[in-house]
């Protein structure tokens, strides 16, 4: 029996993460971490954000979160499976108590190389002379998902993800 947090596409089988998630995720960055959105648009898309960042960012956040941007199913698309799989076992061991065993916990996880592609549909957005294309919206999402990872346990290397051509995949 396995602990499960997949979405699991119906007619494939394939995990997946849904689009709302997707959007969750990064919205929360947005709303956790200006700073870092800041930070990104500046050093790394050379976007001016002028005198009030913090403001900027919140004016964007409501543009790409309640605009027209559409957030799509985040798919496998490759990997190279180890022996044909995509996904295997592991174990979590909970110490409740210094002083009884603890009982391993099987959940699954994705194994190491398989590709996710993130799917977005994003418009040009213009706040205050602030031009952020969607090209730039793009990166920056997934500077957003390569920085901070997406589900449970990140810290210790789950759901991090590094650049791959064009798309992005999970570091382990």
């Amino acid at each position: 029996q396995f602990n499960l947090g997949f979405s699991f596409d119906y007619v494939s089988g394939q995990p997946y993460i849904p689009g709302s998630s997707v959007k969750g995720i990064l919205r929360s960055k947005f709303k956790q971490c200006p700073e870092a959105v800041a930070e990104i648009l500046k050093t790394v898309l050379e976007v001016n954000l002028g005198e009030d960042e913090v403001r900027i960012i919140k004016v964007l956040e409501t543009d790409i979160f309640e605009g027209k941007d559409v957030f799509l199913d985040a798919v496998v698309y490759d990997g190279e499976p180890i022996n044909g799989r995509l996904m295997g076992p592991d174990y979590i061991t909970p110490h409740s108590s210094p002083i009884k065993n603890p009982v391993p916990v099987l959940f699954v996880k994705l194994l190491p190389e398989v590709r996710f592609e993130f799917r977005f549909k994003l418009y040009d957005s213009e706040i205050e002379n602030v031009k952020i294309t969607a090209g730039k919206k793009k990166h920056l999402f997934k500077e957003l998902l390569k920085f901070f990872g997406v589900g449970a346990k990140t810290n210790v290397g789950y759901g991090n993800f590094e650049d791959c051509d064009d798309r992005i995949s999970p570091k382990a």
